[in-house]
This record gives C-alpha cells, structure tokens and sequence, in this order.
C-alpha cells in the first residue's frame, strides 16, 4: 500500500508538472514494466476530473511536464545507454496515452476526427474468392475465421462432401488496408493475416504435403505433421515446415520476402540456383528479388511479429517506414510535406487498437512532427520547417 501510495503521489505531480527528474524517471520505469500501474493512473485521472480540473489545463500540464523531462533528464542521460532511453521515451508516452486515451482523443479538433470518419467508412471490407470466381463478404466485425466459414450457413449433402474432399476447391482469403484476419485452416493451423494481404488455400488438404500461397505478410503457427511438411510459396521463396511458429513478409511491392522464426525451425527455398537455407529460432531470413540472395541474421523477433498482438514494435526505424505501417493499417493515405523527414529514427511502440489519430498524438510526443488533414489525407510535417 505504502508504495502505491508513492506512485499515486508521483503521476499527480507529473499530471501538474511538479515532479522531480528522479521522480519522473522512476515512474517510467514503472511504466515500462508493471502494466497495472496504468489502472491506478486511470483512477488518479478520474479524481482529478472529479475536481473540475478543465481538459485544457491537464493537457498543458502533460505537454509542459513531457517536455520538461525531454530536457531534463534525457539530457543528463546522454552518456547512458540511447536505446534504453529512447526506449523509456517511448514507452512512457504510449503508457500515459493509453491511460488518458479517451479525454485526450475529447481534446483534438473535432475536423480531425470528421475526416478519419468519413475516410474509413469507405474501405473495402475482407471478402474470400473462391476457384469459380464468386466473391463472399466477410463481416469486419469478425476476425478470426475457419477454413470452411463460407459452407457453415450452407446445407451440403453427403455426396457434396465426398465430392469436395477429393477435389478441394482453393479458396484466397483478402484482407485490404485497415484490416486484421485471423484463419483456422483444416489441419488446425492458425494463420495471422496482416493488412493489404492474400492467402491463397484448399478446404481440405490432400497429397502428401499441405501447400498455401501468401502475398503480403502472414504469421503462422503450423499444427505438426511428421508425414505432410507444411510449405508456404512466395514469388521466389518457399518456406517449408513440419510444424513450428514463423513469419513471412512478401508485399508486391517491396524488393524483399522476410522470414522470421520464433520457435522450431524452417527451411527456405528460392528460385535460384542457392542452397536451401535453414533457419533457427530467433533468427530471420531476407531474401533479395534484386540479388537473387538471402541474408541470415539473429534480431529480436517482437520487432517483426508484434503486429498480431494489435501493436508495432520499432527499433531505430525510419519514419518513412513507420508511416507506411500505419497507411496499411489503417487505410488512410499519409504523405511527407518535406520528404528529407522520411529519415528519421523512431523507436517505440505504436498501439494498433486505436484510431489513427491517436497514434499520430503519440508520435507527436516522441517525434518534432505535426500533421494535418485536407482532402481525405493526412500531411506529415517537421515542427523545425514551421515558419515562425
């Protein structure tokens, strides 16, 4: 109790930009480790409104108190360890929005939240394409779908069964931008589908492997065969399995297919005349369409499977990535008012289960950036270009 005490002390102080560097700093590590920190910091928010602290005021508040500790205490930390801090830095502004995200979002213009509004009602909704060419409507509000979804409101015969076990019909599941899909195959495979994503697979798997086709990014946790390898083509790579958890990467429109593996091991095949490559947990695969070569390396998988969990994951990223993560989840288009900003580093987390303008708000904290919408798109634009 005593030490709650001292943290509810602490957030009061950083709501009103009265705390010290140390008390600052040792809230955010807090924030950075006990997720229930940010239920108590809820609660303190609402005793504040239940004062009639006005909206105004505590925004101030955080911004004055943010960007004193920006000055503060990251300055006197320059000799530690950068990614830490930046890591600190980041973390603590997505905790403390995560916990205010509902007064704050109150607080922004409201033409802002007109355009995200009218922009995403109109986004193409999920559908599958079977073989003969029908298209059938998936309902957004539903995520997570079974290989047969489109057969379970139909009534079928016993014939119709036989029939479609011995020649099984590929269906392609297409999720478009601001989409997630998750897919139950019949082996019992789960599949994670990411934004502007088609994955291509039969009702039933027969032959002596069970063999699906990806374009765009998909997360998969394989069921284990000892006697049917489960394989995952590509343009020019193929990932072959008996049963393990990885992620594939191959948008059509990058010069790269990314394989990372979290636990089991895989086997990547290319088109050229390469050995095939195998890879270990923790480790990742990126196949070149330029060289025709694949680089292994180790990384930190949470950077490129944290998405499927409803959350981005950086590292020193280029903004100019970081933003084009958020064009495909969320379907809005995003563009660079100078295009030199498209360099800049970012490291954090970016929580998908918001709108995009929250995240955006969040990116203002960590990153000298404004932005504005006209026209059904957003501009991103460096505080420092800002006339005086």
């Amino acid at each position: 109790m005593k030490r709650m005490k001292i943290d509810k002390e602490v957030m009061l102080k950083c709501l009103t930009g009265e705390a010290s560097d140390l008390e600052m700093e040792q809230l955010l590590q807090r924030l950075e480790n006990e997720p229930a920190i940010l239920i108590e910091y809820n609660r303190i928010k609402e005793e504040l409104e239940a004062k009639e602290i006005s909206k105004q005021k505590a925004t101030e508040s955080l911004d004055i108190s943010w960007n004193r500790f920006k000055k503060q205490v990251i300055s006197k930390n320059k000799s530690g360890n950068p990614l830490r801090l930046r890591y600190i830095r980041a973390a603590a502004s997505v905790a403390i929005l995560m916990s205010i995200g509902v007064s704050l979002f109150m607080l922004l213009p409201r033409i802002k939240h007109m355009h995200e509004q009218k922009i995403t009602a109109d986004l193409e909704k999920p559908y599958i394409l079977t073989s003969s060419g029908q298209k059938h409507i998936l309902n957004p509000e539903k995520l997570s779908i079974r290989y047969d979804v489109i057969f379970q409101d139909s009534v079928l015969t016993q014939q119709d069964k036989k029939k479609t076990r011995r020649n099984p019909e590929m269906n392609e599941l297409i999720v478009p931008r601001g989409y997630r899909m998750n897919l139950e195959l019949e082996d019992g495979t789960l599949v994670w589908l990411n934004s502007e994503s088609r994955l291509k697979y039969p009702i039933h798997f027969t032959g002596k492997n069970r063999r699906i086709n990806l374009s765009g990014e998909g997360y998969f946790q394989v069921k284990h065969s000892d006697t049917k390898p489960f394989i995952v083509e590509t343009t020019d790579v193929e990932v072959e399995v008996m049963g393990t958890s990885f992620n594939i990467s191959a948008f059509e429109n990058e010069d790269y297919i990314t394989t990372t593996l979290v636990e089991g091991s895989v086997k990547l095949h290319t088109s050229g005349n390469q050995e095939d490559i195998i890879l270990l947990p923790n480790q990742c695969g990126t196949y070149s369409l330029l060289s025709h070569k694949i680089q292994v390396q180790n990384i930190d998988t949470e950077l490129y499977i944290s998405w499927i969990n409803g959350y981005y994951t950086f590292n020193s990223e280029a903004l100019e990535i970081v933003i084009q993560k958020l064009v495909k989840s969320y379907g809005i288009p995003i563009c660079f008012e100078n295009p030199e900003f498209k360099t800049y580093q970012f490291s954090g987390k970016l929580e998908l289960k918001k709108t995009l303008t929250e995240v955006l708000e969040v990116l203002k904290l960590v990153a000298p950036l404004e932005y504005h919408a006209t026209n059904g798109k957003i501009t991103i634009q460096n505080k420092s270009d800002e006339p005086l």
